[in-house]
């Protein structure tokens, strides 16, 4: 295992053959469709906000993300890169920050300020930096780069709180 590891969040759609191959360890972000828990995949998600169904989602808690920081460290783990979805539309920066706190090794969490395919980038940046010769600290750097130049291909309303309103299906 290397020494530094990569932690993400699933508003990174990454596939799970990516997650094993790139060893990136995800957290929820939870989705709740009217009003219910939704586990299911990403086709049945985009179906049923099609049909209509009301979406919300909600950051994955400090203790659901102190667990991973937990079990990268037993794993062998010197330091974690915590990467997560856009601080502006989500919690889950800030949850991460709470949990860094508590982690038994060093933990840096970095706000990719991008969502979606763009967060998805950055733990792929982490990853890979090695294979290019870069060191941990360019590999940090190397995120930060990434998510901060990234623009994202839609535009939605905010709710309060800066947070991204819940929404119905063609109101994106």
């Amino acid at each position: 295992m290397a020494s530094i590891q990569v932690c993400s969040d699933s508003s990174a759609l990454l596939p799970q053959e990516e997650e094993t191959r790139l060893g990136v360890t995800v957290v929820l972000v939870h989705v709740v469709l009217d009003g219910e828990p939704f586990d299911g995949d990403t086709d049945e998600l985009y179906e049923r906000l099609e049909a209509g169904a009301r979406a919300t989602t909600s950051a994955p808690s400090p203790g659901e993300l102190l667990a991973a920081y937990r079990e990268l460290a037993a794993g062998g783990a010197a330091e974690v890169s915590s990467l997560h979805l856009d601080a502006r539309v989500s919690g889950t920066v800030a949850a991460a920050e709470l949990a860094a706190r508590e982690a038994p090794i060093r933990v840096r969490v970095l706000d990719t300020r991008a969502t979606s395919f763009g967060v998805a980038l950055c733990p792929r940046a982490q990853a890979w930096a090695p294979a290019y010769g870069l060191g941990a600290e360019d590999a940090v750097e190397s995120v930060r780069r990434r998510g901060s130049s990234l623009r994202n291909a839609f535009v939605r309303s905010v709710g309060g709180g800066g947070r991204a309103a819940p929404t119905r299906a063609g109101r994106f």
